[in-house]
């Protein structure tokens, strides 16, 4: 595949088959948003307290540890979300690796987009206490769902030096290069420190439950991890949003995508997030203790 000048640093987001339709940067970012719309619409319908003790006559008592059911109900969370990120870089390749990116790539560039968990809280704070349980597996999911794409943001920061160096005159043709790629640069140096924070509070969270044990740490009612992650979920999305919207600016014909890519793809995570927080629901409610409803984050 070769690439030019101008995408020398937006390789992972290149998606040309033919019949493909460019996005511009507005287009781009109203998808995505369009996506955490369906998202915090399915939390809220079906991440309330009310909802799961409804979902408690189908729970899978498994183990009577109810750690161990949680844990159940993240990991199928995180491999659930990984899986249907695979499918949709699959669907984003079919054109063939002569007119996208590798598969490998596609996928990285998924994983960095701009996700759903920075918008849930607000549209669920009209009830915190009610879903409370649901944003932090929302949180928790994203935060380790956001680690494998520090290849993406060390290649763009690295490549991206490369690039301004020997790409003056070109970014100088048009003010509109010259201000994708100051996005997309920035949008991978927000990314690289949010991971570099995520890897220390994680760190930090594996010491707590190392020292205190699991059980004790889940029955903790204590959101001071909860507000620091999403702190990092919203530097996340933010940092997101800057490379994919940076990437189609700098290279406006390198995201192309076909009507049948985009129609694949949107409904696909249309229901990705109502399966996972039915998922989760199943698996995450906590049986009732004392006449009261009581619960392990």
């Amino acid at each position: 595949m070769s690439i030019s000048p101008q995408n020398a640093i937006t390789i992972f987001f290149n998606v040309t088959p033919d019949n493909g339709q460019c996005f511009n940067p507005p287009e781009v970012f109203l998808w995505f948003i369009s996506m955490t719309v369906m998202s915090c619409t399915w939390s809220l319908l079906f991440g309330s307290l009310d909802f799961r003790k409804i979902l408690r006559h189908v729970q899978i008592p498994l183990f009577e540890d109810k750690s161990a059911n949680f844990f159940i109900s993240l990991t199928g969370s995180l491999v659930w979300n990984i899986a249907m990120s695979v499918l949709t870089a699959y669907i984003l390749t079919t054109g063939g690796l002569a007119s996208s990116a590798p598969l490998r790539y596609l996928l990285m560039a998924w994983f960095c987009r701009p996700l759903p968990g920075a918008a849930t809280l607000p549209t669920s704070l009209f009830d915190y206490n009610a879903f409370r349980a649901n944003i932090q597996e929302i949180i928790v999911v994203e935060s380790i769902y956001a680690l494998p794409p520090i290849y993406l943001f060390g290649t763009i920061a690295s490549e991206s030096i490369h690039f301004g160096v020997h790409a003056k005159y070109y970014l100088a043709q048009d003010k509109h290069y010259h201000f994708g790629f100051a996005l997309l640069r920035g949008g991978a140096a927000v990314d690289l420190l949010a991971w570099i924070l995520l890897i220390f509070v994680l760190g930090s969270i594996v010491f707590v439950l190392m020292e205190e044990g699991i059980s004790k740490s889940l029955a903790r009612k204590d959101d001071r991890i909860t507000w620091t992650l999403l702190a990092l979920c919203v530097l996340r999305f933010l940092g997101g949003g800057l490379l994919w919207v940076g990437s189609v600016q700098l290279s406006p014909a390198n995201f192309c995508p076909t009507k049948s890519m985009i129609t694949k793809i949107t409904l696909l995570w249309t229901f990705v997030p109502l399966v996972d927080v039915l998922w989760r629901g199943v698996w995450g409610v906590e049986q009732q203790e004392n006449g009261r409803e009581g619960r392990y984050d």
